[in-house]
């Protein structure tokens, strides 16, 4: 198995009485033997072995359990698409945006240590981007926050009402609070322990009993329905009280709470936030959580989709947030439909911290097309920068005030690249690549390779900034057009000819 690549696994017991055993990768036997074994009821480690010890590092996608059938008796091709509930499955899992068991006997899982939901998946599609079905996302660091203004729309009175969201967070933190000061208002949040609270002015607190894991996606509503506020978690109802608190609050926050109030706002992401005064949507004890984006039913006050990014991953593994006044420019482009622009002038994006853009000490492949509103060799500009601090512990692509580019490597050490500023020219599409492949280094412009060096550094940086310093100085002012990381492959290990066409999803 190769690092950095999914690789399909399945281990087969079949025949009664020979009771042998077959290993496949990647839906070739590569062992077999036999096993007599009475394996009986136990506890399922899944990223761990014996004695809860964990001793994986990287990705489990599609886990399931078969019990009673072997589901593969000879060589076959590996599904392209995510595994079903199949007869005799009793355990299906690690294929939803949460901890969740997807058979029909819907075991329920203890986490150790904090696994994470990732939309990384072996599944490729290069699908155009659909936001009627891959929806959006609002990233909160921890600080920022969104504010409505003053509207009798969100003044819910004594009357019924819904909030509802997707929220994956990375500890307590405010999901949407009605204020945003506490009086007649009333707010709902994950608090330390992470479960669901809900405060409302004039009652005791209503508090779930069900923990929500971090770093997983969970549907959460707070509904109000005549004299009844319950507050549901994934579909079912997680605590209800009787209240006739009178909210009479004009203006709502997301990512925050009421003004002095615990226990502040939220790091992680919402999506799909509706507010619908005057409806208790759901009133029983369980419902079926949304499978698609949600709409602006009746009497709806806000819908927040977060589908309106400009520039985005187009992978969907990354969210980028966008800095000055970064944007699409349709006139100049490479391919498609438009290019990302960068003026000089305080212009940049900054992705989440995600460990998929740790590189490690693998192969791996950096390339863009590129285009300068002006070649200026007296002043830096920065085009990566996977640092977070100034210091040289990651890499970062620069040209220099002396005419050179400069490639740090993971370890801080600088790589020639072996073209200066003068390679280029204004107002022309450039194509720059950097591939890495085992301990060597290599960088192309044009399909060219220009320089070849030693590399044994480890990226451990999971943090990206695109058209700047690491803090946001030393601006780009041009253009750059189908940026592509790709980990685990060395796309170039010799001189090429530069992608005649829009690049792949994957």
């Amino acid at each position: 198995m190769e690092v950095g690549v999914w690789t399909h696994v399945a281990v087969v017991r079949e025949g009664t009485g020979t009771n042998q055993v077959k290993i496949y990768v990647n839906g070739v036997n590569v062992g077999e033997g036999t096993a007599t074994d009475n394996y009986g009821t136990r506890e399922i480690n899944i990223g761990a072995g014996r004695g809860s010890t964990p001793n994986n590092v990287g990705h489990l996608s599609n886990v399931r359990l078969v019990v009673g059938s072997a589901v593969y008796t000879g060589g076959f091709t590996p599904s392209t698409t995510p595994l079903t509930d199949i007869t005799n499955t009793k355990l299906l899992t690690c294929q939803s945006n949460r901890f969740v068991d997807n058979s029909s006997i819907g075991d329920t899982f203890t986490l150790t240590g904090t696994p994470k939901v990732s939309p990384f998946s072996p599944f490729k599609n290069d699908d155009a981007r659909d936001i009627t079905t891959d929806g959006g996302s609002g990233y909160f660091d921890g600080s920022a926050y969104l504010t409505a203004s003053d509207n009798a729309v969100f003044n819910f009175g004594t009357g019924d009402f819904t909030v509802e969201a997707w929220v994956y967070s990375k500890g307590a933190g405010s999901i949407w609070s009605n204020g945003p000061t506490s009086s007649g208002s009333f707010g709902f949040y994950f608090q330390g322990t992470n479960e669901l609270r809900c405060d409302y002015y004039g009652g005791t607190a209503l508090v779930g009993a069900t923990q929500a894991p971090d770093y997983a996606w969970h549907h959460v509503a707070v509904i109000r329905s005549g004299s009844t506020l319950s507050l549901y978690l994934n579909g079912s109802r997680d605590a209800t009280t009787t209240t006739s608190s009178n909210n009479t609050t004009d203006s709502f926050a997301v990512g925050r709470a009421w003004t002095n109030h615990a226990p502040g706002s939220m790091e992680g992401y919402i999506a799909d936030l509706r507010v619908i005064k005057g409806t208790a949507l759901y009133t029983g004890t369980s419902y079926t959580v949304p499978t698609a984006p949600l709409t602006a039913v009746t009497n709806t006050s806000a819908l927040l989709n977060f589908q309106d990014a400009g520039i985005y991953d187009r992978s969907g593994i990354n969210n980028l947030d966008t800095l000055g006044n970064a944007q699409i420019d349709t006139a100049v482009k490479k391919y498609g439909t438009g290019s990302m622009e960068f003026d000089g002038t305080g212009d940049y994006l900054k992705t989440v911290e995600n460990e998929t853009l740790e590189l490690g000490s693998g192969d791996w492949t950096i390339e863009f097309w590129i285009y300068f509103d002006a070649v200026n060799n007296s002043t830096v500009k920065y085009l990566l920068d996977w640092r977070t601090a100034a210091d040289t512990s990651n890499s970062f692509l620069a040209q220099e005030s002396n005419n050179n580019w400069t490639y740090y490597n993971g370890a801080g050490a600088s790589i020639s690249s072996g073209f200066t500023s003068s390679t280029f020219s204004a107002s022309t599409w450039h194509h720059v690549a950097i591939s890495k492949a085992g301990t060597t280094t290599k960088f192309f412009v044009d399909g060219t390779q220009t320089a070849s060096s030693s590399d044994v550094s480890t990226y451990d940086s999971g943090t990206l900034v695109i058209g700047s310093r690491y803090n946001g100085q030393n601006y780009l002012d041009g253009y750059i057009d189908d940026l592509r990381i790709t980990k685990g492959i060395a796309r170039y290990t010799s001189s090429f000819t530069p992608p005649t066409a829009a690049l792949p999803k994957f």
